[in-house]
């Protein structure tokens, strides 16, 4: 029987990361390696952990290739009307960390004590952070809570995002996944099982009413991301997108915040995402 993973790691890694947290999961072919990575980045104002880029790695953990894209977010890209930028993680940044917490199996534990690889049934990582206005930077907008779990099954992500003030806002989203074009070709839904090609110039939009959008290609790698809870459409349900904004070499998944426009100060969002990549038999 294969086991799960995890191993701190400190130093430099992909996305500004100044130490990691590699997580093994296993598949047909050896693991699955997720990455939640401390992106640190002044130019930014980016200081939280963060899921990164994911390896193929072989049975004994070592990487193959990359099946993601680096620098692409993964949990929250909230955009305020008339802002410059999103706010979220490393691309976009205006996130500071309040704290962290790590359960594994139960128990507690200090990140920097996992300095070799331990064997796990689930994992948890817990994230406190605060995001900022982008053109304002000194302004609180927002509180923002997740919880990162990984068990043999994949990722689960849950959030909680509350608002410090009333703001118009833009199309945000806070489920993404970024596999790479080498990686995919071709995508479906829960309602809608029929293969559809995505095109050299991915820019798809479309409704899932069970918000589960799968992707995959020529190398058999399958990626899944699905929202169990979401701001959806009450009528059409979970509005999907599959872009590589511009040229970009990867078909990025996303699923949309049906948010009305606006929110008011104390509204709370919670969402739940679910991420996984298997090999088709």
């Amino acid at each position: 029987m294969k086991h799960n993973f995890c191993q701190y790691v400190k130093g430099a890694t992909d996305d500004a990361g100044t130490e990691s947290l590699r997580l093994y999961l296993p598949d047909d072919s050896g693991h699955i390696n997720y990455n939640i990575v401390h992106s640190v980045s002044p130019a930014r104002r980016c200081d939280t952990w963060r899921l990164s880029v994911v390896y193929l790695c072989d049975g004994q953990r070592a990487r193959v290739r990359p099946l993601t894209r680096a620098g692409a977010e993964w949990e929250m890209a909230l955009k305020i009307k008339e802002r410059p930028d999103f706010i979220g993680g490393f691309a976009h940044g205006d996130e500071r960390l309040d704290g962290i917490v790590l359960t594994l199996d139960g128990e507690q534990n200090n990140v920097e004590e996992l300095c070799q690889a331990v064997s796990f049934d689930r994992l948890t990582l817990e994230v406190w952070s605060c995001g900022y206005d982008p053109s304002n930077t000194d302004v609180k907008t927002l509180s923002h809570y997740k919880k990162i779990i990984a068990d043999s099954n994949g990722i689960r992500v849950e959030q909680r995002v509350e608002w410090l003030g009333d703001y118009e806002l833009g199309r945000s989203y806070m489920a993404m996944f970024a596999p790479l074009k080498s990686e995919t070709d071709s995508y479906y839904t829960a309602s809608d099982s029929q293969q559809k090609p995505i095109g050299e110039n991915a820019g798809i939009s479309s409704y899932d009413s069970a918000g589960k959008l799968y992707l995959t290609g020529k190398n058999g790698i399958e990626f899944c991301l699905k929202v169990d809870k979401y701001l959806s459409d009450p009528e059409r349900g979970h509005e999907f997108l599959i872009s590589d904004n511009g040229g970009v070499p990867y078909n990025k998944m996303y699923f949309a915040l049906c948010h009305n426009g606006e929110v008011k100060t104390g509204d709370v969002w919670e969402t739940v995402t679910v991420y996984s990549i298997k090999k088709k038999s």
